[in-house]
């Protein structure tokens, strides 16, 4: 499978999105928000993702975002029936006011494919049943979705005809809607990589502290889910790529990602992942902009070499406050300690370590 940070930038958006929700545990999270009272009672581990192409009636090809069979969880888990899930990803600034025609054409689509089905081989007498459906629009996009929501504002119905309008209305869920606290204290990792997305065009500063705490969240993910880990950690590596303007910014980002980690083999997977990222997407603009990928090369060799410098200077600096800290609380420090801070090359760590030191009663009780 291609790294999800694979080019072209300009589809990074909408392919990062679905290449994520392609992963149960982070389909099941979506589906929490949206439908609080149905996620319970579906078998997401049993997921099964159906294909995205059809062909319509008059041959023409219609392409489904995401599609999924979801099994309800019950006693009897051969003879369980299932649920459609059908996300579709709309990551464009202008809202396209014929998505809850888009959705219901989708859902007609898969409900004919099981009424052919059901003429062709059902037993007989055995009546015609067709899939319940989920239908949610999944909004990445900085602007509110200001456009229609159900079938029912698309048709331009007399007040006499308005009973005989057809009820279809889609699940909406917006990211520019959600608060970023809320996102960054959520439990599911996905949840809170979202954070990054929802904060757009923020300050660098404000923008740079929330990615690191997700970047720092991310961590436990490796020990039971190397894969989720591996693929939300390109999200998050690949979006500061993507939404960041300035160069020097994108370097120091992908620099906090991996200090972040305190496992050492993480923080070196993670500096691969940036380098592999950077080369990427030069490798794409010296393709298809010759001049302008040379120049963002040895932009980002200059920017690298900048960001090395500032990363070391402010090691030494955190190394250098815990010390002089611990000095002034507790006195001289022991040799074997001293050691130790000075060859920790992890911020995070050090930075933990201060929050420490204004609260421990003597050295054995500070964790470095």
């Amino acid at each position: 499978m291609p790294p999800i940070f694979e080019p072209p930038p300009h589809d990074f958006p909408d392919r990062a999105h679905r290449r994520l929700l392609e992963h149960p545990a982070n389909l099941r999270e979506l589906v929490e928000q949206v439908a609080p009272g149905v996620a319970p009672g579906l078998a997401f581990e049993q997921t099964r993702q159906l294909r995205r192409d059809r062909l319509l009636p008059d041959w023409r090809r219609s392409e489904n975002d995401l599609l999924f069979e979801i099994p309800f969880r019950q006693a009897d888990p051969e003879n369980a029936p299932a649920i459609l899930v059908s996300i579709l990803v709309a990551h464009q600034s202008k809202a396209d006011p014929a998505m809850p025609l888009r959705t219901l054409l989708e859902a007609t689509l898969h409900w004919t494919s099981q009424w052919r089905a059901w003429q062709e081989h059902h037993a007989k007498r055995a009546p015609l049943r067709l899939s319940p459906l989920l239908a949610i629009v999944f909004h990445t996009g900085d602007e509110a979705w200001k456009s229609h929501r159900r079938l029912a504002d698309l048709i331009d119905a007399p007040q006499e005809l308005q009973a005989n309008v057809p009820s279809w209305e889609p699940l909406f869920w917006q990211v520019n809607r959600q608060p970023p606290d809320a996102l960054l204290q959520a439990s599911g990792a996905w949840l809170r990589t979202l954070a990054v997305v929802r904060l757009g065009d923020a300050p660098a500063a404000e923008f740079a502290g929330v990615y690191e705490q997700v970047a720092r969240s991310l961590e436990p993910l490796a020990d039971h889910d190397k894969m989720r880990w591996e693929d939300l950690m390109g999200f998050l590596l690949g979006w500061g790529q993507y939404r960041r303007r300035e160069l020097a910014e994108i370097i120091q980002l992908h620099a906090i990602a991996a200090a972040s980690h305190q496992n050492v083999a993480l923080r070196e997977e993670i500096r691969s992942m940036s380098q592999a990222v950077q080369e990427t997407w030069v490798n794409w603009a010296k393709a298809h902009y010759t001049a302008e990928g040379k120049a963002l090369g040895e932009a980002i060799g200059e920017a690298r070499g900048e960001a090395r410098g500032e990363a070391r200077g402010l090691l030494r600096a955190r190394r250098e406050d815990l010390r002089l800290f611990l000095e002034d609380r507790f006195g001289p420090l022991p040799e074997d300690l001293v050691q130790r801070i000075e060859a920790n090359e992890n911020l995070a760590s050090l930075q933990n370590a201060l929050r420490q030191a204004l609260h421990i009663q003597s050295l054995d009780e500070l964790s470095l």
